[in-house]
């Protein structure tokens, strides 16, 4: 015969699914952000490493200083930087 599980009441069951739920979603994010942060660091890198390069590859026409590139570089660092700063 297979053991029962204990009757606990309801509420107490209840407060125990909430607690596993809010572990388990703070370690989901704590997963999102830590892939989040390698995935922006390392298209930072590539753009550090080769700067031209990595501005005709992405945006063809546009040089290393234009907007677009200026701005997709500098959201990188900001995205870093947070995520972390969401670390510690």
């Amino acid at each position: 015969m297979a053991p029962s599980k204990p009757d606990i009441p309801k509420k107490l069951a209840a407060r125990v699914r909430g607690a596993q739920a809010r572990v388990t979603d703070l370690r989901d994010s704590l997963i999102h952000n830590h892939k989040r942060r390698l995935q922006a660091q390392a298209e930072l890198d590539v753009f550090r490493r080769h700067p031209e390069a990595y501005a005709a590859d992405r945006y063809g026409n546009h040089g290393v200083d234009s907007y677009p590139v200026q701005t997709r570089t500098r959201r990188l660092a900001d995205d870093v930087a947070y995520h972390s700063s969401r670390i510690s």
